[in-house]
C-alpha cells in the first residue's frame, strides 16, 4: 500500500471513530440535529476550540441538552465566521445525508417491529398450520430481516463516505479561514488559537515561549505617497522575509494592518531577541521597485517588541507586553528592537 493511501487509511479510520465519538453526544447533548450541531460536537471530539470545548464540557458534565438557540448561539460565536461562504452547501449535504439515514432508520424500525410481532405468533401457529409451515414463515421473515439491516448497513458505509467528504469540506474552509489573503501568512484569529495552545503547552512542559511583534515603520507615509497598490506589495515583501527567517515550530501572522506576529516556542528570551533583530535586518535590505523600469523607489524597516510568557499571566497582558515594547521601539526613533520589561 502506498503512503498516500496509508494517510488515507488512517484518515478514514480517524474519521470514523471521531463519527462513533459524536453521534452519542449528538444523542444525549442535542435536541437540534442540523449540521450546526453536528459541527459543534464534532470540533468538540476533536478539541481544537478550548473556548468552546469548555463550554460544551459544561453540557456533558451536567447532562443536559442544548436548545436549538443555544446550538446556534454557539455556532455563531465559534464557527460561522470560518464556515459562512460554504454553510449552504455543508446544509443542503447533512439534510440530504440525515433524510436519507432517517428513512433507512424507520424502515430498519418497521421490520423490527413487524419481526417482533411475527415471533409473539409462532406458538399460534405451530399449532393452526404445523411447524415445518412456521419454520418456512420464520425462514423468510429472517431473510428479510437481514436483507433489511444488509440495505441499513450499506447506507451506513455511503453515509460515512458523505461524513469524510464533508469533514474534508469544513476543514478545507477553516483552513482558508486561518489565511490572511494578501500575505498568505496566518491572520489574526489562527494566531489567537495558536497563542493559546502555545501557553498551553509551555505551563505544561515548562518551557519558554516568546512572541516579536513587528510593525512596518511610517507605513500610513508609504500608502499616503506611493498608493495602496505598492502598499500591499510592500507588507507582501515584509511577510516574504517573515516567512524566510521563521521555521520549525515558529508561527507567523499577519496581527492587522502593517503589524506582525511571531510567536516562538522552545525559544528563550535572548535568542527571540536575535531573531527579531535578524528579521530586522533583512527587511532593511527589502528593495521596493517601480514595475516600469525597476529602479528602487524607497526602503522598509520594521520596529519590533520582543516579551517573554510569564506562567499565570493572561495572555492578552503577554500580547500587550510585546505590543508596548514594539512602540518603544518607534518612539525610540524606529528600525530597532525593544526587550518588554517585566
Amino acid at each position: 500500500m502506498s503512503q498516500l493511501n496509508v494517510e488515507r487509511e488512517r484518515y478514514r479510520s480517524k474519521t470514523a471513530e471521531q463519527l462513533r465519538l459524536v453521534l452519542p453526544l449528538l444523542s444525549k447533548h442535542a435536541t437540534d440535529f442540523g449540521p450546526e450541531s453536528y459541527a459543534l460536537w464534532f470540533d468538540f471530539v476533536n478539541g481544537s476550540r478550548l473556548e468552546l470545548t469548555a463550554e460544551l464540557q459544561t453540557f456533558v458534565n451536567l447532562g443536559t441538552r442544548l436548545s436549538k438557540e443555544q446550538t446556534d448561539a454557539l455556532y455563531n460565536t465559534h464557527l460561522r465566521d470560518a464556515e459562512s461562504h460554504s454553510i449552504e452547501n455543508v446544509r443542503e449535504a447533512f439534510v440530504e445525508l440525515l433524510t436519507k439515514m432517517a428513512a433507512s432508520t424507520a424502515e430498519v424500525k418497521q421490520t423490527t417491529i413487524h419481526s417482533q410481532q411475527f415471533l409473539e405468533t409462532i406458538p399460534a401457529e405451530i399449532e393452526r398450520v404445523g411447524a415445518q409451515h412456521a419454520a418456512r414463515q420464520l425462514a423468510e421473515q429472517s431473510q428479510l430481516v437481514a436483507a433489511t439491516l444488509l440495505a441499513f448497513g450499506q447506507q451506513l458505509d455511503k453515509a460515512q463516505t458523505q461524513v469524510d467528504g464533508l469533514r474534508e469540506e469544513l476543514q478545507s474552509v477553516r483552513n482558508e479561514a486561518r489565511i490572511d489573503v494578501l500575505t498568505n501568512l496566518k491572520n489574526r484569529r489562527a494566531f489567537d488559537e495558536a497563542l493559546a495552545q502555545g501557553a498551553e503547552r509551555a505551563l505544561a512542559e515548562q518551557s519558554p515561549l516568546t512572541l516579536v511583534m513587528i510593525d512596518v515603520d511610517r507605513f500610513k507615509l508609504f500608502n499616503d505617497e506611493l498608493g495602496h497598490v505598492m502598499g500591499d506589495k510592500a507588507l507582501l515583501a515584509v511577510a516574504t522575509v517573515i516567512q524566510q527567517n521563521t521555521k520549525g515550530k515558529d508561527f507567523a501572522a499577519r496581527y492587522g494592518g502593517e503589524e506582525f506576529a511571531v510567536l516562538l516556542t522552545d525559544t528563550p528570551l535572548e535568542s527571540a531577541q536575535l531573531v527579531a533583530e535578524n528579521l530586522r535586518l533583512a527587511v532593511e535590505r527589502i528593495r521596493i521597485r517601480k514595475v516600469t523600469d525597476g529602479s528602487p523607489v524607497r526602503t522598509l524597516t520594521v520596529s519590533c517588541g520582543v516579551a517573554a510568557f510569564h506562567p499565570g499571566e493572561e495572555l492578552t497582558d503577554f500580547v500587550d507586553r510585546a505590543d508596548s515594547a514594539l512602540y518603544a521601539a518607534k518612539r525610540g526613533g524606529r528600525n530597532k528592537v525593544v526587550i518588554a520589561t517585566d
